[in-house]
Protein backbone atom coordinates (compact mmCIF):
# COMPACT_ATOMS: atom_id res chain seq x y z
CA UNK A 1 0.00 0.00 0.00
CA UNK A 2 1.31 3.35 -0.65
CA UNK A 3 1.87 5.25 2.12
CA UNK A 4 2.43 8.72 1.22
CA UNK A 5 4.54 11.72 1.47
CA UNK A 6 7.08 12.24 4.37
CA UNK A 7 5.73 15.56 5.78
CA UNK A 8 9.85 16.85 4.37
CA UNK A 9 8.89 15.44 0.77
CA UNK A 10 5.49 16.96 1.07
CA UNK A 11 6.16 20.14 2.14
CA UNK A 12 9.55 20.90 -0.44
CA UNK A 13 8.62 18.59 -3.52
CA UNK A 14 4.63 19.30 -3.85
CA UNK A 15 3.60 22.37 -1.18
CA UNK A 16 5.89 25.04 -2.16
CA UNK A 17 6.71 24.18 -5.43
CA UNK A 18 2.36 24.43 -6.09
CA UNK A 19 2.09 28.03 -3.98
CA UNK A 20 5.53 29.59 -5.50
CA UNK A 21 3.50 31.70 -7.98
CA UNK A 22 0.37 32.44 -6.07
CA UNK A 23 1.90 32.76 -2.26
CA UNK A 24 3.04 36.81 -0.85
CA UNK A 25 3.88 35.04 2.04
CA UNK A 26 6.33 32.33 0.81
CA UNK A 27 9.34 33.53 2.11
CA UNK A 28 6.98 33.16 5.75
CA UNK A 29 6.42 29.74 4.99
CA UNK A 30 10.17 28.67 4.23
CA UNK A 31 11.04 30.06 7.51
CA UNK A 32 8.41 28.81 9.54
CA UNK A 33 9.03 25.63 7.58
CA UNK A 34 12.75 25.62 8.01
CA UNK A 35 12.80 26.46 11.88
CA UNK A 36 9.89 25.15 13.57
CA UNK A 37 7.60 22.75 11.58
CA UNK A 38 10.59 20.74 9.65
CA UNK A 39 12.31 19.61 12.87
CA UNK A 40 9.51 17.93 14.55
CA UNK A 41 7.78 16.45 11.36
CA UNK A 42 10.04 16.23 8.57
CA UNK A 43 11.02 12.69 9.34
CA UNK A 44 7.37 12.00 9.94
CA UNK A 45 5.01 10.19 7.15
CA UNK A 46 2.12 13.24 6.92
CA UNK A 47 -1.04 10.24 6.99
CA UNK A 48 1.16 9.32 10.48
CA UNK A 49 0.66 12.68 11.76
CA UNK A 50 -1.73 12.84 14.32
CA UNK A 51 -3.78 15.56 16.40
CA UNK A 52 -2.07 14.96 19.64
CA UNK A 53 1.03 15.16 17.76
CA UNK A 54 -0.03 18.73 16.49
CA UNK A 55 -1.39 19.76 19.84
CA UNK A 56 1.87 18.54 21.31
CA UNK A 57 3.68 20.63 19.55
CA UNK A 58 2.03 23.41 19.65
CA UNK A 59 2.08 23.19 23.78
CA UNK A 60 6.16 22.75 22.99
CA UNK A 61 5.60 26.20 21.56
CA UNK A 62 4.18 27.93 24.21
CA UNK A 63 6.12 26.18 26.67
CA UNK A 64 9.50 27.60 25.20
CA UNK A 65 7.54 31.27 26.00
CA UNK A 66 6.85 31.95 21.99
CA UNK A 67 3.92 34.76 21.61
CA UNK A 68 0.50 33.80 20.64
CA UNK A 69 0.56 35.60 17.54
CA UNK A 70 3.85 33.39 16.25
CA UNK A 71 2.48 30.39 17.47
CA UNK A 72 -0.86 31.09 16.02
CA UNK A 73 0.93 31.90 12.70
CA UNK A 74 2.65 28.38 12.29
CA UNK A 75 -0.36 26.36 13.07
CA UNK A 76 -2.05 28.67 10.74
CA UNK A 77 0.80 27.33 8.26
CA UNK A 78 0.25 23.56 9.12
CA UNK A 79 -3.62 23.47 9.03
CA UNK A 80 -3.19 25.14 5.21
CA UNK A 81 -1.02 22.44 4.17
CA UNK A 82 -2.52 19.80 5.52
CA UNK A 83 -6.03 20.88 3.73
CA UNK A 84 -4.19 21.72 0.61
CA UNK A 85 -3.05 17.53 0.92
CA UNK A 86 -6.60 16.75 1.13
CA UNK A 87 -7.27 18.67 -1.85
CA UNK A 88 -4.77 17.59 -3.48
CA UNK A 89 -5.45 13.64 -2.93
CA UNK A 90 -2.30 12.97 -1.49
CA UNK A 91 -1.80 9.31 -0.49
CA UNK A 92 -2.72 8.39 2.72
CA UNK A 93 -4.21 12.05 4.05
CA UNK A 94 -8.01 11.73 4.76
CA UNK A 95 -8.52 14.27 7.68
CA UNK A 96 -6.54 17.46 8.99
CA UNK A 97 -4.84 16.57 12.35
CA UNK A 98 -5.00 20.23 13.25
CA UNK A 99 -9.12 20.36 13.29
CA UNK A 100 -9.89 20.81 17.28
CA UNK A 101 -7.04 22.62 17.80
CA UNK A 102 -7.60 25.67 19.52
CA UNK A 103 -5.93 29.28 18.13
CA UNK A 104 -4.37 31.36 21.22
CA UNK A 105 -5.78 34.93 22.18
CA UNK A 106 -3.71 37.60 20.73
CA UNK A 107 -3.13 40.43 22.77
CA UNK A 108 -3.68 43.24 19.32
CA UNK A 109 -4.26 46.06 21.21
CA UNK A 110 -0.30 45.69 22.56
CA UNK A 111 0.87 48.76 20.78
CA UNK A 112 4.92 50.29 21.13
CA UNK A 113 6.26 53.72 20.18
CA UNK A 114 9.84 54.57 19.42
CA UNK A 115 11.21 57.42 21.49
CA UNK A 116 13.55 59.83 19.87
CA UNK A 117 16.67 58.42 22.00
CA UNK A 118 15.57 55.28 21.15
CA UNK A 119 15.58 55.56 17.79
CA UNK A 120 19.16 57.01 18.04
CA UNK A 121 20.39 54.62 19.95
CA UNK A 122 18.82 51.85 17.39
CA UNK A 123 20.27 53.52 14.13
CA UNK A 124 23.70 53.45 16.09
CA UNK A 125 23.42 49.66 16.33
CA UNK A 126 22.48 48.97 12.94
CA UNK A 127 25.35 50.89 11.32
CA UNK A 128 27.38 48.47 12.24
CA UNK A 129 25.46 45.65 11.66
CA UNK A 130 26.74 42.88 8.93
CA UNK A 131 23.89 43.54 6.84
CA UNK A 132 24.51 46.65 4.84
CA UNK A 133 20.98 47.18 3.59
CA UNK A 134 19.54 46.99 7.03
CA UNK A 135 20.10 50.29 7.88
CA UNK A 136 18.25 51.51 4.42
CA UNK A 137 15.71 49.45 5.03
CA UNK A 138 14.75 50.40 8.24
CA UNK A 139 15.44 53.99 8.03
CA UNK A 140 12.60 53.88 4.95
CA UNK A 141 10.03 52.33 7.18
CA UNK A 142 10.91 54.74 9.97
CA UNK A 143 10.37 57.83 7.71
CA UNK A 144 7.31 56.31 5.55
CA UNK A 145 5.46 54.10 7.62
CA UNK A 146 5.33 51.28 4.87
CA UNK A 147 4.87 47.29 6.13
CA UNK A 148 8.22 45.22 5.60
CA UNK A 149 7.21 43.37 2.80
CA UNK A 150 6.52 46.70 0.65
CA UNK A 151 10.25 47.98 1.58
CA UNK A 152 11.72 44.74 0.67
CA UNK A 153 9.97 44.13 -2.58
CA UNK A 154 10.04 47.83 -3.87
CA UNK A 155 11.41 48.12 -7.83
CA UNK A 156 13.38 51.51 -8.94
CA UNK A 157 10.51 51.71 -11.71
CA UNK A 158 7.94 52.71 -7.87
CA UNK A 159 10.00 55.74 -6.66
CA UNK A 160 9.23 59.83 -8.49
CA UNK A 161 12.18 61.23 -6.86
CA UNK A 162 11.14 64.52 -8.46
CA UNK A 163 7.93 64.54 -7.10
CA UNK A 164 8.57 62.42 -3.94
CA UNK A 165 6.48 60.32 -4.27
CA UNK A 166 6.48 55.68 -4.04
CA UNK A 167 4.47 54.04 -5.48
CA UNK A 168 3.36 50.70 -3.34
CA UNK A 169 1.58 48.92 -6.69
CA UNK A 170 -0.05 45.75 -4.54
CA UNK A 171 -0.03 46.53 -1.13
CA UNK A 172 -1.90 44.26 1.27
CA UNK A 173 -5.05 45.80 1.17
CA UNK A 174 -4.93 45.19 -2.77
CA UNK A 175 -5.35 48.28 -3.80
CA UNK A 176 -2.57 50.63 -4.92
CA UNK A 177 -1.55 53.64 -3.14
CA UNK A 178 1.04 56.35 -3.10
CA UNK A 179 3.03 57.01 -0.29
CA UNK A 180 4.76 60.81 -0.04
CA UNK A 181 8.46 60.55 0.80
CA UNK A 182 9.95 63.82 2.49
CA UNK A 183 13.91 64.89 1.24
CA UNK A 184 15.28 62.56 3.75
CA UNK A 185 13.06 59.87 2.36
CA UNK A 186 14.43 60.39 -0.98
CA UNK A 187 17.94 60.08 -0.31
CA UNK A 188 17.50 56.70 1.54
CA UNK A 189 16.56 55.07 -1.32
CA UNK A 190 18.97 57.24 -3.20
CA UNK A 191 21.47 55.82 -0.87
CA UNK A 192 20.37 52.20 -1.25
CA UNK A 193 21.14 52.02 -5.18
CA UNK A 194 24.28 53.39 -4.80
CA UNK A 195 25.35 51.01 -1.64
CA UNK A 196 23.67 48.25 -3.65
CA UNK A 197 25.48 49.31 -6.86
CA UNK A 198 28.95 49.32 -4.62
CA UNK A 199 28.12 45.90 -2.91
CA UNK A 200 27.22 43.91 -6.29
CA UNK A 201 28.36 46.07 -10.11
CA UNK A 202 26.01 43.61 -11.74
CA UNK A 203 23.05 45.65 -9.17
CA UNK A 204 22.11 47.40 -12.72
CA UNK A 205 20.39 43.96 -13.79
CA UNK A 206 17.92 43.94 -10.69
CA UNK A 207 14.54 45.66 -10.55
CA UNK A 208 14.82 45.89 -6.97
CA UNK A 209 16.18 48.54 -4.44
CA UNK A 210 16.66 46.58 -1.36
CA UNK A 211 17.83 43.22 -3.38
CA UNK A 212 20.38 40.87 -1.50
CA UNK A 213 23.59 41.77 -3.26
CA UNK A 214 24.69 37.95 -3.55
CA UNK A 215 21.65 37.47 -5.35
CA UNK A 216 20.02 40.56 -7.24
CA UNK A 217 16.50 39.13 -5.32
CA UNK A 218 14.49 40.44 -1.99
CA UNK A 219 15.61 39.40 0.84
CA UNK A 220 13.56 36.12 2.33
CA UNK A 221 13.52 37.58 5.28
CA UNK A 222 15.66 40.39 7.84
CA UNK A 223 14.76 38.79 11.16
CA UNK A 224 18.48 38.02 12.06
CA UNK A 225 20.24 41.18 11.61
CA UNK A 226 17.33 42.92 12.70
CA UNK A 227 17.27 41.05 16.26
CA UNK A 228 20.93 41.12 16.65
CA UNK A 229 20.64 45.26 16.19
CA UNK A 230 17.30 45.58 18.08
CA UNK A 231 19.31 43.40 20.80
CA UNK A 232 22.33 45.74 20.49
CA UNK A 233 20.55 48.53 21.00
CA UNK A 234 18.80 47.55 24.50
CA UNK A 235 14.98 47.53 23.16
CA UNK A 236 14.65 43.50 22.88
CA UNK A 237 10.82 44.31 22.99
CA UNK A 238 11.12 46.31 19.97
CA UNK A 239 9.19 44.55 16.75
CA UNK A 240 9.75 45.62 13.14
CA UNK A 241 5.57 46.51 13.03
CA UNK A 242 6.07 48.67 15.62
CA UNK A 243 8.05 51.34 14.00
CA UNK A 244 4.99 51.74 11.66
CA UNK A 245 2.79 52.34 14.64
CA UNK A 246 5.42 55.21 15.63
CA UNK A 247 5.35 56.88 12.30
CA UNK A 248 1.20 56.87 13.25
CA UNK A 249 1.73 58.64 16.25
CA UNK A 250 3.99 61.08 14.59
CA UNK A 251 1.92 62.11 12.14
CA UNK A 252 -1.41 62.56 14.12
CA UNK A 253 0.67 64.19 16.56
CA UNK A 254 1.86 66.89 13.93
CA UNK A 255 -1.91 67.69 13.01
CA UNK A 256 -2.93 65.25 10.02
CA UNK A 257 -6.27 63.37 9.92
CA UNK A 258 -6.90 60.02 9.88
CA UNK A 259 -8.31 60.33 7.31
CA UNK A 260 -4.71 60.94 5.96
CA UNK A 261 -3.14 58.56 8.07
CA UNK A 262 -5.46 55.86 6.90
CA UNK A 263 -4.61 56.57 3.13
CA UNK A 264 -0.80 57.15 3.79
CA UNK A 265 -0.35 53.60 5.38
CA UNK A 266 -3.01 51.59 3.58
CA UNK A 267 -5.45 50.84 6.11
CA UNK A 268 -8.97 49.60 5.10
CA UNK A 269 -10.75 52.23 7.35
Amino acid sequence: ADLGPTFEAFALNTYLPSVKARKKSLGTDISLLKNHLLPVFGARLLADIKPLDVQSFVNGLSAKGMAPASRNRILMLLKFMFNSAIKWEVAGVVSNPCRGISDLLENNKMERFLSSDEAQRLRAAIAESANPMLGPIIELLMLTGCRKGEALQAKKTDFDFERGSWLVPNPKGGKARYIPMNERAVDTVRGALLLAQNLNPRFEQTEYVFANPRTGLPFEQIYFSWNAARTKAGLEDLRIHDLRHSFASAMVNSGMTLYDVKEILGHAN
